[in-house]
């Protein structure tokens, strides 16, 4: 275990109510991508590293049992971890009471539903997130409408505990909040009856999760294109899209539509789902990246994939007769090779049109991104990473496997995780 790994495993605390002083405070040492809270990261690190030395051996504990109870304690300080790993009761009674929240289970998507989340149904979610490629970190507001189905007065939003929540405002009225197990928990300024209609506003910031294994383990990927360029992609089909943004993480709840405004540096390129509204210069050296997303679509497939790609336009005619566009956003290094795959990918087009009916999102694109990681299939921009191989068959598996899931997983979607099978087995 090297001090990155000890540093990675180490996540912010929670489990306690989070005030606008904390916030302060915490803004004022620079969040969680400023020197102090780096400094504290490593630190943490080097602890866990020496911990690591001291308990890990022969007449030790093994080392799956160190990486578990770092997991399941999300153990800072250190002292957590001791106590976890042993059986002298002075170094139990030494360790904090308080629960830091972050447990693998916690990030979970799907699943049994809460009550506080079964009570209401999201309408459209607006987030507006910037994202720092040097820091890798990012800034978000949330905005959720939604309505409510049955009387509450206590609600609860998805979001990683690595992630830092400053504010969660009901009907314009900020409200008091904890950000435990990973979730925001509000209540309502006054209770509120089915039928109702709710917005909610959610600012945070952090260090979002870096992805170990995409598109297998969920987080952010920050990889670098063959001329040492940001490449940044998001993936978290499994453990949920509340990785890095807060929201209803369930596949049973799909908003009917999303707005998604990305800011990044000018020189990088934000492909996401839906239809390109905007694309704006800022003032100070970033642009914003305004994507509208017209179609009902799980959180999950709410995707970032960000780089200086170039984008090769096509389009296909429809069964029905619409004509749809076909942006496809590579590296400048691939433009040829994706020039060349590009006919194949529309004739696979005929194929599923043919079989399964019609394109389900025609009042929007079908678009494609090259990512760092082999790929996913996110709503409208289906991510790509297979490097334009063809099987033994002459095509591309991966494509078409991804392809396949716009109607089965996207159009179509399993009301829970527990008939996941359904998408991937009609897509295989």
């Amino acid at each position: 275990m090297t001090p990155q790994e000890a540093g990675d495993l180490l996540v912010q605390p929670g489990g306690h109510a989070r005030s606008a002083a904390e916030a302060e405070v915490r803004r004022s040492i620079g969040g969680d991508y400023g020197p102090l809270y780096q400094a504290a990261y490593l630190l943490g690190g080097l602890q866990l590293l020496a911990l690591h030395d001291e308990l890990v051996g022969p007449e030790g504990v093994t080392e799956r049992a160190f990486h578990d109870a770092v997991l399941r304690q999300n153990a800072v300080p250190i002292a957590m971890i001791r106590a976890a790993l042993t059986d002298d009761p002075l170094e139990r009674d030494r360790a904090p009471r308080w629960r830091f929240a972050g447990d693998v289970a916690a990030n979970e998507s799907g699943g049994p539903i809460l009550a506080e989340e079964a009570a209401y149904e999201v309408r459209s979610y607006d987030l507006a997130v910037r994202v720092d490629e040097k820091a890798r970190s990012i800034v978000g507001t949330l905005r959720m409408d939604a309505s409510l189905v049955a009387e509450a007065k206590r609600l609860a939003l998805d979001l990683d505990m690595r992630l830092w929540v400053d504010r969660v405002a009901v009907g314009g009225q900020e409200v008091r909040f904890e950000h435990r197990d990973g979730r925001i928990w509000f209540d309502l300024p006054a209770p509120g009856a089915a039928g109702s209609p709710l917005e909610v506003v959610v600012d945070y910031e952090g260090t979002p999760r870096p992805a170990r294994r995409p598109p297998w383990d969920g987080g952010f990927t920050w990889a670098s294109t063959p001329s040492g360029k940001p490449w940044i992609a998001t993936t978290c089909q499994g453990e949920g899209a509340d990785l890095w943004w807060p929201c209803k993480d369930h596949p049973s709840d799909k908003p009917e539509t999303m707005d998604l405004r990305v800011t990044v540096a000018r020189d990088l390129v934000c492909a996401s789902n839906g239809t390109l509204a905007s694309s704006d210069e800022n003032p100070d050296g970033t642009r914003t990246w305004h994507w509208r997303i017209a179609s009902p679509i799980r959180a999950h497939n709410v995707a970032l994939n960000i780089a200086p790609y170039e984008r090769i336009d096509a389009q296909f005619t429809s069964v029905g007769g619409e004509v749809v566009p076909v942006p496809f956003y590579v590296l400048p290094e691939h433009a040829a090779r994706a020039r060349k795959a590009l006919p194949d990918f529309l004739g696979y087009m005929t194929f599923f049109e043919d079989v399964l009916g019609p394109y389900p999102f025609r009042n929007e694109k079908w678009g494609i991104a090259e990512t760092p990681h082999l790929g996913m299939e996110h709503q409208t921009i289906i991510a790509y990473g297979n490097e334009f191989r063809k099987a033994s068959f002459d095509y591309d598996w991966l494509h078409h496997h991804e392809m396949c899931h716009e109607w089965w997983a996207n159009l179509v979607t399993c009301r829970d995780w527990s008939h996941g099978w359904l998408n991937e087995g009609f897509t295989t």
